[in-house]
């Protein structure tokens, strides 16, 4: 992309106050109806990407980081990837719609009664005049992330720039359908926002109906009045909130999208979250790590086991009783993280990748060719679980620069005096075992009975 002008588009607003007292403030939650052609060229559709770092390096402490105003990288956007297949079924859904207002235009039913919502800030320039003229004499980079460009606002409306500033909080997949159709019906597509199999099939689909205006529906689609929503100097962290409270209180998304937009910064009231969530990103991204590349992160993609289900399998060894909750409470008073859990967990499992390699993913194979339950969620979850068991025996030997001899103290957890196993590996986690039929959370806490049992930690497999 290029440099490119813009100019702004003059629309009308109104800020919603409910309990919140009135202020002087431009800060606030505003309604509007705004036709397609009204924002087309303002939209900015965005995918979060999951976070590359590593917590426990100095410069990666996020605990005494402001939350952020605007996005400046993929990984802080909180939207997910655009759905085609639901795109798909929005577009054959506004064409039946687009027939029927057609055919019969006193039908006063509307397409879509719930709001889209937008996330717009506002520009630092102090007066129209001034706003106006940075605009005009401006050059802006169009794939840049131009949303501190900003709006500017008076009580009644706003000014709107032909930049991709408006950003899509929810109902893209409506939007990307009638786009999608839109952009159909155009003889040259510029600076669209979709991939090009949406565009063909919205245009086969027309096709298929066989309309006898084009001209007719391109203007009933620029047309399209949305209900708007508009969040105005939300922060990236409060756009959020809003986008996890429409979308997982209100509708099913993957939970491992939640965790990751709710992990990325600390919260005194969810910190068993963040800390979660920062070693489940360290597991995944660091170089030779048992787990390096293995978790899908975002709940999607190639992997193993999902980012939600390793979160959660660490949820209790963060909690009230459990073996690393004093860690919690130190992250709370010290505004620090402790390497000593993440030093642990990467060389257990290391420990474990090494005397059970036959069950162990093969490197580069992908996942759907691995058959064994060692590394899926029932044999992930009960190894865990063990955590309770084995930390305590060797705590004291989990230090930076101690990794040899605290895998050497672990192993004598798992091994006889002359070096067998204390267990029985393909009754518990070949893929032809007693536990391989089945998942689900009971058969994990079995599995980890059986083997806390054959270990000596447990009096009793069943009780």
């Amino acid at each position: 992309m290029g440099k490119i002008k813009t100019k702004a588009i003059p629309l009308k607003l109104n800020k919603i106050n409910q309990f919140n007292e009135k202020t002087n403030s431009s800060k606030g939650v505003y309604n509007a109806t705004w036709r397609l052609i009204d924002f087309i060229k303002s939209l900015k559709f965005t995918q979060r990407e999951p976070l590359n770092y590593n917590i426990f390096q100095d410069d990666a402490n996020l605990f005494n980081q402001d939350s952020k105003k605007y996005p400046e990288f993929n990984t802080d956007y909180y939207q997910r990837l655009i759905n085609d297949e639901k795109t798909k079924k929005v577009i054959l859904f506004l064409i039946k719609e687009l027939k029927t207002a057609i055919s019969n235009p006193n039908d006063y039913l509307i397409t879509f009664p719930t709001s889209l919502i937008f996330s717009l800030y506002t520009s630092e320039l102090n007066s129209k005049e001034e706003y106006l003229e940075y605009l005009e004499e401006t050059e802006f980079n169009e794939d840049d992330f131009n949303e501190n460009v900003g709006v500017y606002i008076t009580e009644s409306e706003i000014l709107l720039p032909n930049l991709n500033i408006l950003l899509v909080v929810d109902g893209q997949h409506r939007l990307a359908g009638l786009l999608a159709i839109y952009y159909s019906l155009l003889s040259e597509i510029e600076g669209n926002h979709l991939n090009k199999k949406l565009i063909d099939f919205a245009r086969k689909c027309i096709e298929k109906e066989e309309f006898n205006n084009y001209d007719e529906l391109k203007i009933k689609v620029e047309n399209f009045v949305f209900n708007c929503m508009v969040l105005l100097d939300f922060d990236v962290w409060e756009q959020g909130k809003v986008f996890a409270d429409v979308n997982f209180n209100q509708k099913p998304v993957n939970k491992s999208l939640y965790y990751d937009i709710f992990g990325s910064y600390p919260d005194t009231e969810n910190n068993d979250l963040y800390i979660a969530h920062q070693w489940v990103t360290y597991l995944n991204n660091k170089s030779g790590s048992p787990f390096c590349k293995k978790i899908k992160m975002l709940g999607s993609g190639e992997g193993y086991i999902s980012q939600a289900f390793l979160v959660e399998s660490f949820f209790p060894l963060l909690r009230r009783n459990g073996v690393w909750n004093v860690f919690l409470n130190e992250s709370i008073s010290n505004k620090a993280l402790s390497e000593r859990p993440i030093i642990f967990l990467e060389i257990y499992f290391d420990v474990i990748k090494e005397l059970l390699k036959e069950f162990w993913p093969i490197e580069g194979d992908k996942p759907s060719l691995y058959k064994h339950i060692l590394f899926k969620t029932t044999g992930l979850a009960a190894l865990i679980k063990l955590v309770e068991d084995i930390y305590p025996k060797v705590e004291n030997f989990v230090y930076k620069g101690n990794e040899k001899e605290l895998a050497d103290k672990i192993k004598l957890e798992f091994q006889n005096s002359d070096g067998t196993l204390k267990f029985n590996p393909i009754r518990l986690f070949s893929k032809d075992g007693d536990f391989s039929k089945g998942a689900g959370k009971g058969l994990q806490v079995r599995l980890y009975k059986q083997l806390a049992y054959d270990l000596g930690y447990r009096t009793s497999p069943i009780i």
